[in-house]
């Protein structure tokens, strides 16, 4: 069993352009952008294991997430315009909608032989943004996650490690009234991931 506490994230010290093309100032650059409100959530989760056979072994878990904090009430600050005219400052708050969510997996571990081990595992979650709050801004509702790697031990001090993980495509219809873009807006996601990793042992 593990919990972990939300963590902030800060986002400060950047820049930002704005359309003002609707005022005739065209785009205007802000020297100072800032974001108040992000953070990653809070969890809680609890696993186990069983070993079928020396060689191979299984494993489940579950973990609640606490999205509606981290994916709340965001405010974006901006000042430093360089263009005259244009507002010195801008203060936007939004709702992101996000709500807890579960998360469940399940893993299996094979050992191949005396270096090389096999592993699999899949992985469902919840959206963690209420339907109507969607936007390209976050994109958050990839589902299923399939992944397999292969751990192998080179000597007694080097390993080494290949995974690759796949985010299956999901779309979703959607009017966010905050981010109008039409009665037929549609977001979709789906992602791969490839990582390839070298340890070593002292």
């Amino acid at each position: 069993m593990a919990y972990g506490s939300d963590t902030e994230l800060v986002l400060e010290d950047g820049n930002a352009v704005v359309n003002f093309d609707a005022m005739g100032l065209g785009r205007v650059k802000y020297t100072s952008a800032k974001i108040d409100g992000l953070s990653l959530p809070s969890e809680l989760g609890i696993g186990l294991a069983w070993k079928i056979t020396p060689k191979l072994s299984l494993g489940a878990d579950l973990n609640w997430y606490r999205w509606s904090k981290a994916l709340g009430t965001v405010t974006t600050q901006l000042s430093g315009a360089q263009t005259n005219g244009a507002p010195d400052k801008i203060k936007i708050n939004t709702d992101f909608g996000g709500q807890d969510q579960y998360s469940s997996s399940v893993g299996s571990k094979y050992q191949l032989n005396d270096k090389t081990q096999f592993l699999a595992g899949v992985n469902h979650v919840g959206n963690v943004i209420k339907h109507g709050h969607e936007s390209p801004l976050n994109n958050l509702i990839a589902k299923w996650h399939f992944s397999a790697g292969l751990n192998h031990e080179l000597d007694q001090h080097w390993k080494t490690s290949l995974t690759g993980t796949y985010m299956a495509k999901l779309k979703r219809q959607y009017t966010n009234t905050q981010l109008p873009l039409g009665r037929e807006a549609q977001e979709a996601f789906s992602a791969y991931s490839v990582a390839v990793g070298v340890t070593y042992n002292w």
